[in-house]
């Protein structure tokens, strides 16, 4: 194959130009709206994105753009710092506690704040349901809590039996350690197993991930879950909570919840992380956003259950401080799915344009939304690939001619964990096990820019390539 010179590829790049500055015009108004959310000052000069096509306008204004939204993100800190560096972790008594946006806070000290005008104003209430909205520093301390609060509610003299179906490592690390003579806390591969069948009835809860966290991406079929818990005893009472972190505010939770009022006594918590999709793709602040959804026989409990969690929160420390209440005091977080959706949408759209051939460096590409279904649960923020090698350093390869030929054109892509940024970035994640998984992870930010269409034909012309060899000569050249 015809070794092909780095500096050369941007000459083959296919992409409409024009599409792209009306992508980046629109990125732009959405950060001067978002600006004003913030009440953040933005420069006065900048008023539009120059409607020049050339290659390296496209690319100035990207980074412009990165550029402002870093700014909004400094200045929103900033006056989150302000607004609670002065108050002591412990207040003087009758100090009323106010955010920027005047949402009163209350603690005497810190570790046991509550934050009830936050959760209710993102609280999303649905027919047929009585509800609340709890906030945790973390999706996976409002996962410990809720199943410690199982065990001391449910008062059981057994064990109390649970089960987790999905990949995320962390709630698989959180499974073996939490089990032990009063807890059984399994995890399942598949939810149609023949381990899992006999066990559903079993269940005190149940911790469901809809597009499974591994390195395949499977969609849970959360239709046949449903079926297997109607064969449960009708007065136990089951704990179904659902991480929808990966969907954000575009899980389809309406859906799920008609499902749930088929079945007598299941508690539904819709679980996840506010950091990824729920804040504009500025990481602000870590927080854990847990919504639980009673079925109206059993509306005599949610008073008692929301204030034993409410204090064990504040027991365990499990709570934001002051400062992150200022971080997520804006009005779209937690409530809006515009974000999550373009996001969804753009991961989709990179996946189906990605060229696999035979025999070739690429060896799958792995999102749900190519598994020929295209149901509410067939959507991720990212996307995999995995490639015809064993050897991490084949990985590291594809990852710095990806980031080589990018910097050529003036373009950064950023390596780092997570996903649900405004812009692409990439990882490559290897696994500690004895015999390591390897994977390549590309998580297609908000903007569907020159980034977006420079990585895309970047991986493309990788795909070309039958040998890791002949890809280690190109850089070779540069």
């Amino acid at each position: 194959m015809k070794i092909m010179k780095l500096e050369s590829w941007n000459e083959f790049m296919k992409f409409d130009a024009q599409v792209i500055v009306e992508e980046q015009q629109k990125e732009f108004n959405d950060l001067v709206t978002y600006a004003k959310e913030l009440a953040v000052n933005l420069d006065k000069s900048i008023i539009k994105i120059p409607e020049d096509t050339s290659l390296d306008v496209l690319i100035r204004n990207e980074c412009l753009l990165e550029n402002i939204a870093d700014k909004l993100r400094f200045e929103w800190q900033k006056k989150a710092f302000y607004k609670s560096a002065p108050l002591y972790k412990s207040p003087p008594e009758g100090t009323i506690i106010k955010t920027n946006s005047s949402k009163v806070v209350e603690y005497g000290y810190e570790r046991n704040i509550t934050m009830r005008s936050f959760e209710k104003d993102i609280h999303i209430e649905h027919n047929g349901f009585n509800s609340f909205t709890l906030l945790y520093s973390s999706a996976m301390s409002g996962l410990l809590s809720i199943i410690h609060a199982v065990e001391k509610l449910l008062k059981k003299k057994d064990r109390l039996k649970g089960g987790f179906i999905g990949g995320y490592f962390e709630s698989l690390f959180l499974s073996q350690e939490i089990s032990n003579s009063w807890i059984e806390f399994k995890c399942y591969a598949n939810e149609k197993n023949d381990d899992i069948i006999k066990d559903y009835k079993t269940f005190n809860f149940i911790v469901i991930e809809p597009v499974k966290y591994n390195f395949n991406l499977e969609v849970t079929d959360i239709d046949f879950i449903m079926e297997q818990l109607a064969y449960k005893e009708n007065e136990k009472i089951l704990f179904l909570i659902v991480d929808s972190t990966l969907l954000g505010n575009s899980f389809p939770l309406k859906k799920l919840l008609a499902s749930v009022n088929q079945l007598p006594n299941v508690i539904l918590i819709n679980l996840r992380s506010g950091l990824k999709m729920d804040q504009q793709g500025l990481e602000f602040s870590n927080v854990g956003i847990a919504s639980f959804y009673f079925p109206k026989n059993m509306e005599h409990l949610v008073e008692n259950i929301h204030d034993y969690l409410e204090g064990n929160r504040g027991i365990l420390g499990t709570g934001l401080s002051f400062y992150e209440c200022c971080l997520i005091d804006f009005p779209s977080f937690g409530k809006e799915c515009v974000y999550s959706d373009k996001i969804l949408e753009n991961n989709l759209d990179f996946s189906r344009q990605i060229i696999k051939g035979k025999n070739n460096i690429i060896k799958e590409v792995l999102h749900p939304g190519l598994l020929g279904d295209t149901n509410a649960y067939h959507r991720a923020p990212f996307i995999f690939l995995k490639l015809n090698t064993e050897s991490s350093l084949d990985y590291e390869l594809v990852v710095k001619v990806i980031q080589t030929q990018c910097m050529k054109m003036g373009l950064v892509i950023p390596v780092r964990n997570s996903y649900g940024f405004r812009n692409i970035c990439i990882q490559y994640i290897k696994t500690v096990e004895r015999k390591p998984k390897l994977v390549l992870k590309i998580a297609v930010g908000k903007i569907k820019g020159i980034k977006f269409f420079a990585v895309l034909d970047i991986i493309n012309k990788i795909s070309e390539y039958n040998s890791f060899c002949d890809l280690r000569k190109l850089l070779l050249y540069d």
